[in-house]
């Protein structure tokens, strides 16, 4: 159950901390019911009945595809821009991995924390998503009448998965909606990850030197694992065939042909699944 904004990204997800549930009956024109405050600070000894909290799951409602992956060798889910980097040295980096701030409630600070954004893994699996599904329906790029109408929001898997942006037509009808898929980010605590920064030089096919304004370099990260959290909604929008897709798509991901992140070129972002006797080994 989440509740807020951004709870496809993963915020806003909340269990019960008790065994119990208190609730009270108001009459709308009572004293009591006016001086109720909205805050959850206010006094709870008003609320007087109690119901016994019972946990279920009903299975037939969703899916949950949550596993763990460990990387090949180094992944970077880049920030935007660089930093001075080394201390003392005077080492700038070009291009950092993104960072969030994290509240540690027990210290009652803040906690930078290395980020993988859901919509990273988002994107991923929407596009091969979209390539399965249009592999079982015999929908090649050889074809190119049909690309534009069967790719991105296009794509019926796509569109019933992930949903559609929000937009208006010609009527003043809102046609967007939203996916039923929820990706959680992932946070690493920077002490257990580590990093390395890889240099670019470009060379010039004439001379062989190396190009000035060509010379960057980019902060790569490497962790033992991290935990993927994925839950699809099942209704009657997710048929069978859009959901065989995204099998697929995840199973691509575990398998270590699906790169997340930056670099995938070089090799970087490559994942494969821990298996769980591997978890308990380690």
């Amino acid at each position: 159950f989440r509740i807020g904004s951004k709870t496809t990204g993963g915020l806003g997800n909340l269990k019960p901390l008790g065994e119990t549930i208190t609730y009270k009956c108001f009459d709308v024109t009572s004293y009591d019911y006016y001086r109720l405050s909205s805050s959850l600070n206010q006094d709870w000894s008003i609320f007087e009945g109690i119901e016994t909290y019972r946990h279920a799951i009903d299975d037939s409602t969703c899916s949950d595809y949550s596993f763990r992956l460990k990387p090949e060798s180094f992944y970077i889910f880049g920030s935007g821009f660089g930093r001075d980097y080394g201390g003392d040295s005077g080492e700038r980096v070009d291009h950092i991995a993104v960072r969030e701030a994290e509240v540690d409630y027990d210290a009652q600070t803040l906690k930078p924390m290395l980020l993988i954004p859901a919509s990273s893994i988002k994107g991923s699996l929407s596009h091969r998503t979209a390539f399965h599904f249009n592999r079982f329906k015999g929908i090649f790029a050889d074809d190119p009448d049909i690309i534009e109408k069967n790719t991105g929001e296009n794509n019926a898997a796509v569109k019933a998965i992930f949903g559609v942006r929000s937009n208006i037509d010609n009527n003043g009808n809102e046609t967007g909606h939203k996916g039923h898929i929820y990706i959680d980010d992932i946070y690493i605590e920077e002490h257990a990850a580590q990093s390395k920064v890889f240099d670019h030089i470009a060379i010039d096919d004439f001379t062989s030197a190396p190009i000035g304004q060509a010379l960057f370099n980019e902060e790569t990260v490497h962790t033992e694992s991290i935990t993927v959290s994925i839950i699809l909604i099942l209704d009657e929008g997710i048929e069978q065939k859009f959901k065989n897709a995204l099998d697929e798509a995840i199973a691509d991901l575990k398998r270590g042909w699906l790169p997340l992140g930056g670099m995938a070129s070089k090799g970087h972002g490559v994942f494969i699944e821990e298996k769980k006797e591997e978890v308990s080994h380690a």
